[in-house]
């Protein structure tokens, strides 16, 4: 079978891209990575070709919460809306289409606008505020929301949809004098996380994020007329919307599948060739060894990994499932596994 004609990346380059990034940002962060799974196909027959468009590459850890803090609470008016993290700055306003881009397609600046910038550090920092409150014996968090694509307007309309909200835009955090109200708004500067807290723990709160060094801002408060406002130092306001607006029911989509009956010609081999065969199948990403995965990124960090990808003395990548203790000195523990199982058709 030819190869490809890749209109990004390639799979190579995902595979490479992917698992350095998720290795790199785990070391950096002190996340163990513990489990993960790899899947790539192709296959051509009656005259189609059927194929992963990319590489199905996953890596996972595992975590526990109490039922408490699994729940958001319900806003009321006169809550705060806390912004924890990292500046705003002129990133993820080109859309995720141009990040995936090979360099130099585009002009520098679209580009520069378009891709994401990690920043581990300041994740960890908002990471150790977060757990110290839900591990306090009264959580003071409302609620929470982590900014990704669409930034403040995303993540703060989330916190305060229940009730309507005012951002002041001179209170965000702005790395960037250039921005524009619209960039301010909706740029996807990475660690950052929304939060709703009451406002006699706004103090409390501080005191713990400045013990991290994370930094903290208050930058507005639920309202209870049920808009969402981002309103300026000059009483300009570039967003002034009611949330049933932002919140409406969508349309509904209506799709009607179609069911193809493919009919595959039996397998056939030449035992003469089973060399050449098992020399095929351990090339299959899925079945070669995954050294190149587990052996750049810390598999222990924490001391309470019992189990990860490698195993044995010489540390084997053949593990199928983590398993972490909750804590030093008992016995209880979570098991958790990632892994495809396709189903042939043939």
């Amino acid at each position: 079978m030819k190869a490809r004609k890749w209109l990004y990346q390639t799979p190579e380059q995902i595979l490479i891209k992917a698992s350095n990034g998720a290795s790199d940002f785990g070391n950096k962060f002190g996340q163990p990575l513990i489990c993960g799974s790899l899947l790539t196909f192709e296959h051509a027959e009656n005259y189609k070709k059927f194929a992963y468009d990319k590489v199905i590459m996953l890596a996972g850890g595992v975590g526990f919460g109490t039922v408490r803090d699994a729940l958001k609470g319900t806003p009321e008016k006169g809550e705060k809306v806390v912004v924890m993290g990292g500046d705003n700055y002129r990133i993820g306003m080109g859309g995720g289409a141009v990040s995936s881009v090979e360099t130099g397609v585009y002009d520098n600046a679209i580009e520069l606008n378009a891709v994401q910038r990690a920043n581990p550090e300041m994740q960890k920092r908002v990471s150790n505020v977060i757990r110290a409150l839900a591990e306090s014996d009264n959580n003071p968090i409302v609620s929470i929301h982590d900014h990704g694509a669409g930034g403040h307007l995303n993540c703060l309309s989330e916190l305060v949809e229940g009730t309507g909200g005012k951002i002041d835009m001179d209170k965000l955090p702005v790395g960037d004098p250039t921005l524009s109200a619209k960039e301010i708004v909706g740029n996807e500067s990475q660690e950052r996380m929304g939060l709703l807290i009451y406002d006699k723990d706004i103090e409390n709160v501080q005191r713990i994020a400045e013990r991290e060094r994370a930094p903290m801002y208050v930058v507005g408060e639920t309202t209870g007329d049920m808009r969402f406002v981002f309103e300026q130092k000059d009483g300009e306001r570039p967003i002034d919307l009611e949330m049933d607006d932002m919140f409406g029911k969508a349309p509904r989509t209506v799709m009607t599948d179609k069911t193809v009956e493919e009919l595959y010609a039996p397998v056939k081999y030449d035992t003469a060739k089973i060399h050449e065969y098992i020399e095929n199948v351990l090339q299959l990403e899925a079945v070669a060894c995954k050294d190149w995965l587990t052996n750049k990124v810390d598999r222990s960090v924490t001391g309470k990994i019992a189990r990860q990808q490698c195993q044995g003395e010489i540390q084997l990548p053949l593990s199928d499932c983590g398993v972490v203790a909750l804590d030093y000195r008992g016995k209880s523990g979570i098991a958790t596994s990632i892994g495809h199982a396709p189903k042939p058709q043939w």
